[in-house]
């Protein structure tokens, strides 16, 4: 005998926002050490945590606002009346890998949850920027600097600085104390010397010029945490080889297994890096 089953009442629950991260060095996911919280604009004092699933996916449930969208079917005809409401996403390392920004992002949101106004290619998936304080894997070039603002006399906070060396490509920002710490693969290998075909050239020999461009707008007043898009979306500016801010800093040689350390003849020497003064666009 077959007994009918009789459904009484059926409960949706729809996951409002869901945020993907990646690493900008390595290209992985990173689904673990983060502290993701998002709140409504003008209600800072009422946090919600995300909290990583399975995939490393950082899943929000139970935001402000939302109780009566979070109840809804999901279907196809939810999703084209629902109504989504803006939120500030603060992003924090706490293994101290990574730097903090503020995102924005509408909930709910269908499937990965997409961040306002970010100038990058997978706007589905979030880039994270090193910290100074990130430990650098054996086989990675680094490239370290302590940013000055002459005009302000202050640390360059959350300037951005790309690289271009060989077939590389890379970007990072600095802190709220102006240290940068871009981290990178090393480009091609020259395999050979030029008097010398058939002679190896070793990797102690191994250099390549590194072409450097920055981006920077000071914030008054500067912010302890910024919008990463304003970060990625900051005008040119100039970085320059000496105090007189006479001659472009416009590039640098690498050596393989060295770390290369920016610095302003004729700047200001502090502990332990030397200052590379930076000024915004007129």
């Amino acid at each position: 005998m077959t007994l009918a089953t009789r459904v009484m009442e059926r409960l949706t629950l729809v996951t409002p926002l869901a945020l993907c991260f990646h690493d900008s060095v390595t290209d992985q996911r990173i689904g673990f050490g983060l502290k993701v919280r998002a709140y409504r604009e003008h209600w800072p004092h009422c946090p919600v945590h995300a909290f990583p699933n399975r995939w490393g996916i950082y899943v929000f449930n139970h935001l402000p606002g939302l109780r009566k969208e979070e109840m809804g079917a999901g279907d196809d005809e939810y999703w084209e009346s629902v109504e989504p409401k803006r939120f500030i996403v603060e992003v924090e390392d706490s293994e101290r890998r990574f730097l903090p920004f503020l995102l924005e992002a509408e909930a709910p949101q269908r499937g990965l949850g997409k961040c306002l106004g970010l100038p990058i290619g997978d706007e589905r998936s979030v880039p994270l920027y090193s910290a100074p304080t990130r430990s650098v894997d054996t086989g990675m070039a680094i490239l370290r600097a302590s940013l000055r603002d002459p005009s302000r006399g202050t640390p360059a906070a959350w300037a951005l600085l790309e690289v271009r060396v060989g077939n590389v490509w890379a970007q990072g920002f600095s802190d709220e104390n102006g240290n940068l710490a871009l981290i990178f693969s090393y480009p091609d290998l020259v395999h050979a010397i030029p008097d010398s075909p058939l002679e190896r050239l070793p990797l102690s020999r191994q250099r390549w010029q590194v072409d450097l461009i920055a981006h920077y707008s000071p914030a008054k007043p500067t912010p302890t945490v910024p919008y990463l898009r304003d970060v990625l979306m900051q005008p040119a500016a100039s970085l320059w080889e000496d105090g007189n801010l006479d001659s472009p800093l416009t590039s640098e040689t690498l050596t393989f297994g060295k770390e290369l350390v920016l610095r302003s003849r004729g700047a200001s020497l502090p502990d332990p890096l030397p200052d590379v003064l930076i000024t915004a666009a007129l």
